[in-house]
């Protein structure tokens, strides 16, 4: 594999800058002073990490979304196999798929603990790859990730398509898994449809995914499903540039798959004036183009604007403290006075009748009232399936099926219960940064809700003449962030 130093002009510029900052940062670790800013010891791992993946290869694109996006119909489409990856409406993915070029179809999952991949026959993903739809968990309990080969124009001009679990909310257990796989990405595709706007999920999810990667494509999916996607659009480039302006300057590219589909199948019965009418009606000629230059053409300089984006994103709050101590240094008049304004906002904050407290109660008390609420109303449409399931089924067949049933339901509450918490902390922190001009940090938003232990107390649920419950195979990933597996059924 070729060094990169040989095959783009600023790389030995980029990677000096980089190891300088990975020893600056190693250093103020080490430093005991109390008044600087505090810096992991992470830090220069990370700066070293994003170097280490500086090599020339095939681009990694990392493909984001909450579900039914059409993430999967989306990559179907680029690479001209329409039947690769599973998009049926009640299939979800519940691990990612890495997508490269071959020259015959192959497929092989990559198992948890060690074990050996297991070759795979491409019909065959959705076995490995996909959650069940009654349950929700995943098929195979035991797979890590599925890597696929097929042979596509688009992957052999140097890319490689990483296609991500669709998340409710972004938040919930797969998120986990699609931040996992975009530690290797060298950019991202986040995928968004013709149905509505971009939600405030979505932007402060790809405000977090973006932390290490700097360049970003937004797709507009299933334009022959929503014909007001133009307003969405326009309304999606207004959200970004009034709450993510990072992003105002990122290409859209607005398509349908089904369009991209309908041409690739005329082009292979010979219809080429079928093929190009309906290609230029998907939309795809110029993402293709844009994938094919903009990223795996450009793959190098990809990490190396990685790698800078995530070193000056480290070095920022250590350059804002030496920048103080320079102002003090210098006696700046205008530092003394800053200094005054934030100690008397401070004293105004913490004021008994501070207007910010009064606001924090009733929207404290509101997203409590909301929560009850929505627990309430989860709780009496699981009883009220509890009683139909009973009054239609036989009395073996509902051994059976109750508690399971009774358990999905549980865990279904217990995610639903975990998002509109995130949801409603979110807004609080919102409201806590307008009304008083501060930053929360990442600490908040990365709220985990833990499961109370008596919760943890109760007893396993065992099936009507077990004499004992063992637990069943199941997929941990679908429990919420920081809650612990609950007992599985028989």
């Amino acid at each position: 594999m070729t060094d990169i130093r040989h095959t783009h002009p600023r790389a030995a510029e980029v990677l000096r800058l980089v190891a300088d900052a990975a020893v600056l940062l190693d250093r103020a670790a080490r430093s005991d002073a109390d008044d600087g800013a505090p810096v992991s010891p992470e830090a220069a791992a990370a700066v070293r990490a994003e170097a280490a993946r500086i090599r020339s290869g095939a681009a990694s694109l990392v493909v984001v979304g909450e579900k039914k996006r059409g993430k999967s119909s989306l990559i179907n489409a680029l690479i001209g196999h329409r039947d690769l990856l599973p998009v049926e409406v009640d299939v979800a993915t519940g691990v990612h798929l890495v997508v490269r070029h071959a020259d015959r179809p192959t497929a092989v999952a990559h198992l948890t603990g060690g074990s050996a991949p297991v070759p795979v026959d491409p019909a065959d993903i959705a076995e490995y790859a996909a959650v069940d739809p009654i349950t929700q968990t995943a098929r195979r309990d035991d797979v890590h990730h599925v890597e696929v080969g097929v042979p596509a124009p688009l992957l052999a001009s140097g890319l490689t398509l990483v296609d991500t679990p669709g998340v409710g909310g972004l938040v919930a257990g797969h998120a986990r898994i699609t931040m996992a796989t975009l530690s290797q990405a060298d950019a991202l595709v986040f995928v968004v449809n013709g149905s509505g706007e971009l939600t405030a999920s979505e932007l402060r999810f790809l405000e977090r995914a973006t932390e290490r990667i700097a360049e970003v494509v937004f797709v507009l999916t299933q334009t022959d499903k929503y014909r007001e996607w133009p307003a969405v659009l326009e309304r999606n480039r207004a959200l970004l540039a009034e709450h993510a302006p990072r992003y105002t300057q990122a290409p859209w590219f607005p398509v349908s798959s089904r369009a991209k589909q309908d041409a690739d199948a005329a082009a292979a019965a010979g219809d080429r004036e079928t093929a190009a009418r309906r290609l230029e009606d998907s939309g795809f000629g110029p993402l293709t183009e844009a994938l094919s230059g903009r990223i795996a053409e450009e793959a190098a300089g990809l990490r190396l604007a990685n790698a800078l984006h995530v070193t000056l994103s480290v070095l920022a709050p250590l350059a804002a403290v030496q920048e103080r101590r320079l102002r003090s240094l210098a006696q700046d008049p205008t530092l003394q006075d800053e200094v005054r304004g934030h100690r008397d906002a401070l004293r105004t904050l913490q004021r008994s009748d501070a207007t910010w407290r009064g606001n924090l109660r009733q929207a404290s008390r509101e997203l409590e009232r909301r929560l009850r609420v929505g627990f309430q109303r989860n709780v009496n449409d699981l009883r009220q399936l509890a009683e139909e399931k009973i009054a239609a089924s036989s009395g073996p067949d509902l051994a059976t099926e109750l508690p399971r049933d009774l358990e999905a339901g549980v865990e279904a509450i217990w995610l639903d219960l975990d998002n509109a918490t995130r949801e409603g902390v979110a807004r609080l922190v919102a409201l806590m940064e307008h009304q008083c001009r501060l930053d929360a940090g990442p600490a908040v938003t990365e709220l985990a809700l833990a499961r109370p232990e008596r919760l943890d107390a109760l007893p396993a649920l065992v099936s009507t003449g077990q004499a004992t419950a063992a637990p069943s195979p199941s997929s941990s990933a679908s429990c919420p962030p920081g809650a612990r597996e609950v007992s599985r059924p028989p």
